[in-house]
């Protein structure tokens, strides 16, 4: 996969936590460290208010499906 890295380098974030870059990072555009400053907070906040919190339909999605359970069993293997 591309970008295999994107979760973990090359943002400027400033005074974010590693685990909120984390989680912020596979939103943000290629060239966030180098739009202004204001816009990067526009877009932190956005990322924030409708990926990270839950009010888009796949997350709501993805969200209900973590709570589901499942596991495969191959009947040759003990």
């Amino acid at each position: 996969m591309p970008n295999q890295s994107r979760s973990l380098y090359g943002h400027d974030m400033g005074d974010i936590s590693a685990a909120a870059r984390r989680r912020l990072a596979w939103h943000l555009p290629d060239n966030f460290s180098s739009l202004p400053f204001s816009k990067r907070e526009e877009i932190i906040e956005w990322v924030r208010g409708v990926i990270i919190s839950g009010s888009t339909d796949y997350r709501r999605y993805q969200a209900a499906a973590t709570k589901q359970r499942y596991a495969i069993r191959f009947p040759g293997i003990t």
